[in-house]
C-alpha cells in the first residue's frame, strides 16, 4: 500500500498509509481530506487560479473555474466575467438580458454581435440575388420582345416585295388597258416645234 505518493497538497508531503489522508491538512488553496482537489475559492491543475470575485460567494468549479452557484447581482457568462448593463434587477446568467424592465432611456443589451453580422450577410446576399434576378427577368423580356420585333420586319419585308407589283408587272397584267387614246389638247411636243409651217 506504500506505492502510492501523498497528494502534493499535504502539508510536509505527509498524509496516512492506508487512507492517504493528509496528517497535516492540507497546504493553501487545497482541501478535501487528502487534499486532492482545490477549495471553493481556488482552481487550476495547481489550485493557484482564483474564481472571478463576481461569482457567488467567489465560488467556483476546481478544474474549470465556471462559477457553480451563479453570479452576484450585476454580472452574467459562465465565470461571471461580463457586466450586465442598466439592470436594476439583474440580468439572466448567461445570456445578459434584463430580468425585468431596464432603467428609463436603456434598452436591453445585445451580448451576441456574430448572430447580428451574420445576419447581415445573409440579408446583403439575398438583396444581390433578387436583383440578379429582376436584371435577368427584365433582359430575358427585352430579348423576347426584340425577337418578335425582328420576326415581324421580316415578315413585312416579304410582304412588301410580294404584294407591291411593279410598273412592268402592272402593264403585262393589265395589257389591254395599255392602248393610248387620242389626245385631247396640245402636247408639250408641239410646243416645241413652234408654229406649223405651210409648204
Amino acid at each position: 500500500m506504500c506505492n502510492r505518493p501523498c497528494s502534493l497538497g499535504c502539508v510536509g508531503g505527509i498524509c496516512d498509509k492506508q487512507s492517504a489522508t493528509c496528517a497535516n491538512g492540507c497546504v493553501q488553496n487545497w482541501a478535501g481530506s487528502q487534499c486532492d482537489e482545490c477549495d471553493s475559492n481556488h482552481y487550476g491543475s495547481s489550485c493557484s487560479l482564483e474564481c472571478n470575485h463576481d461569482c457567488e460567494n467567489s465560488t467556483c468549479n476546481g478544474t474549470t473555474g465556471l462559477c457553480t452557484l451563479g453570479c452576484k447581482r450585476g454580472f452574467y457568462g459562465y465565470k461571471c466575467d461580463r457586466q450586465c448593463t442598466c439592470c436594476p434587477s439583474g440580468c439572466d446568467r448567461l445570456t445578459g438580458r434584463c430580468n425585468g424592465d431596464c432603467l428609463v432611456g436603456k434598452q436591453l443589451p445585445i451580448p451576441n454581435t456574430e448572430n447580428r453580422s451574420s445576419l447581415y450577410v445573409v440579408i446583403t446576399v439575398l438583396c444581390i440575388s433578387l436583383l440578379l434576378n429582376i436584371f435577368t427577368i427584365i433582359w430575358i423580356f427585352r430579348n423576347k420582345a426584340c425577337k418578335r420585333h425582328d420576326v415581324n420586319q421580316g415578315k413585312k419585308k416579304d410582304t412588301d416585295t410580294i404584294s407591291t407589283p411593279g410598273i412592268y408587272d402592272t402593264a403585262e397584267e393589265n395589257a389591254g388597258y395599255q392602248e393610248l387614246g387620242p389626245l385631247s389638247g396640245p402636247s408639250h411636243y408641239d410646243h416645241l416645234q413652234g408654229p406649223a409651217t405651210i409648204k
